[in-house]
């Protein structure tokens, strides 16, 4: 008796699905699959190894997508899932007979796909203050993305059910430098794949001393580029499928803080990133070589949010000195990143509009991808929340009432329930 894994696709209408390419990889071996008369796409599992391999199946449309298997046995061979089987996919054992080839039993991966790929992208900042796994609240995130409820306001509220049986989530962890994908499972979640990102692991030792900090300035580990990159790669195998993408990290107006890394001088004064730089600027999009593979990754009505602070002193300073102004025209002093001004609330506010407003990450990727993306308002820091085993980052509405009252009356803007501003294209 010999074994077979069989791979069958069909989309959402029932159609079968011809895939380009289905192989099961061990190590860096890959064994392809032929299309076997009577059997479909099938693969002779004699000879393989025993122990975890990947189900790699590409299809029109999407990129290629691994399944993580175990392999068992030597002379009797058999195949299954590694951990949760993913919801996307039935397995079954069959037997079938077919005269002088004798009996053969059957592994059948029958697949449910979407004919269009979606996808959501998570990246986790470090938290080299050492205070909180920001795996935690992306993880908390996407699984309120899967069951269409989230308590981010501190109470259940019904969001949108983003994420579907098919639907890729892509967590990039700084803490680990790994990028983990992961689909949705019959328990918890089928994890797809975990790929080391650069080529060493983060350096978390030495906390914030000048050698640490050097080591991980120098190190060829995780950085905001490999998630630039991934996101590219996606705009070039399957365009508009990327639904979200959310960074949970520290931040400034600056961008994300990923692992606390800096620019060096040579490039301070230039749209080239540093190369050893790890986090992420606002003048990264000016510099992308592949931006128009960047824009093609996000679908129509895709978002982006930024969940981290900005909360940069000077700019609470002025915006709190502009609320407080009885007369919006007079001229006031004010100290702001080092100098004193005379300005007005109305100067302030135009200000903020013309030059702080536009200078924030949130304003430079949303206009390099054409989308909405969603951050802190200028000034304002993000709070944690926890309900249950659920974790969450909003901004205290409470805590900047003023601040809030201010740019709704001075400039229009109005936060989402979380507290933060949409930053448009």
């Amino acid at each position: 008796m010999s074994e077979h894994a069989v791979v069958k696709v069909k989309d959402e209408t029932g159609a079968d699905v011809t895939p380009k390419s289905v192989e099961i990889v061990i190590g860096t071996t890959s064994h392809a699959f032929a299309d076997v008369a009577g059997q479909g796409l099938s693969l002779d599992l004699a000879g393989l190894a025993g122990g975890e391999a990947k189900l790699v199946l590409t299809l029109p449309d999407h990129p290629a997508l691994p399944f993580s298997l175990k392999l068992s046995g030597t002379t009797a061979k058999a195949v299954g899932f590694d951990g949760t089987s993913p919801l996307c996919c039935t397995l079954s054992k069959q037997t079938a007979t077919d005269g002088a080839a004798g009996t053969r039993t059957l592994f059948v991966f029958a697949f449910a796909m979407t004919k269009k790929h979606t996808e959501i992208v998570l990246a986790a900042g470090w938290d080299y203050h050492g205070g909180a796994d920001n795996t935690l609240y992306a993880k908390t995130w996407r699984d309120d993305l899967w069951a269409g409820t989230t308590y981010a306001t501190g109470t259940k509220t019904t969001i949108g059910k983003l994420i579907t049986p098919t639907t890729v989530v892509t967590l990039f962890d700084f803490k680990s430098g790994n990028r983990t994908r992961y689909i949705k499972g019959s328990t918890d979640w089928h994890r797809m794949d975990k790929v080391l990102q650069g080529a060493v692991a983060t350096y978390t030792a030495g906390g914030e001393t000048d050698a640490a900090l050097q080591k991980r300035y120098a190190d060829d580990s995780i950085s905001i580029v490999h998630v630039y990159g991934y996101i590219q790669d996606l705009g070039v195998a399957a365009p508009a499928s990327l639904l979200r993408f959310d960074i949970f990290s520290h931040a400034w107006v600056g961008g994300p803080i990923m692992i606390n890394t800096w620019e060096g001088s040579a490039y301070s004064s230039t749209t080239s990133r540093d190369p050893s730089d790890k986090d992420g600027r606002s003048k990264d999009f000016a510099s992308m070589a592949r931006v128009a593979d960047f824009k093609k990754a996000f679908g129509a009505g895709a978002v982006a949010k930024m969940w981290g602070c900005q909360a940069t002193t000077d700019n609470r300073t002025i915006v709190r000195a502009a609320a407080r102004a009885k007369d919006k025209a007079a001229k006031m002093k004010i100290s702001y990143a080092g100098k004193d001004y005379d300005i007005s609330a109305d100067e302030i506010a135009n200000a903020v509009r013309t030059k702080i407003l536009p200078g924030t990450y949130m304003k430079a990727l949303a206009t390099a991808a054409g989308i909405t993306m969603y951050g802190a308002p200028p000034g304002m820091g993000a709070n944690l929340r926890a309900v249950g085993s659920r974790n969450y980052m909003y901004v205290d509405q409470s805590t900047y009432a003023l601040e809030y009252k201010w740019y709704a009356d001075a400039l229009g803007l109005k936060p989402d329930v979380t507290g933060y501003f949409a930053y448009e294209p």
